[in-house]
């Protein structure tokens, strides 16, 4: 319902606390090991997330030097990752995303 101001403007008060149900989901299966697995690191683009990967991935190389690290960025941080990285993302064994900040 919309209110006067004591500027004389007009604003619409909103409520903050929506509504939302809880959606079941199903988690992926998990990885029996990680030898010669595949692991794309997806950076959202917010700050410092690419340095929280660098030492995701440093931390893999070190206790299981035959896994493949691919890294893969969003555009834009706020929007889902488009459509090329998400079927590169695909491709992979497992998929860690940092996000930053």
């Amino acid at each position: 319902m919309p209110t006067v101001n004591i500027q004389g403007l007009i604003e619409r008060l909103v409520d903050p606390t929506g509504k939302s149900e809880a959606v079941e989901r199903i988690l992926a299966p998990r990885l029996r090991d990680l030898d010669g697995a595949v692991i794309g690191l997806l950076d959202n683009r917010k700050g410092n997330g690419d340095h929280i990967l660098d030492g995701v991935a440093e931390g893999i190389l070190q206790y299981h030097p035959s896994v493949q690290i691919k890294r893969f960025k969003k555009r834009i941080f706020s929007r889902p990752a488009e459509p090329e990285v998400m079927a590169a993302l695909r491709e992979c064994s497992a998929v860690i995303e940092a996000i930053g900040d």
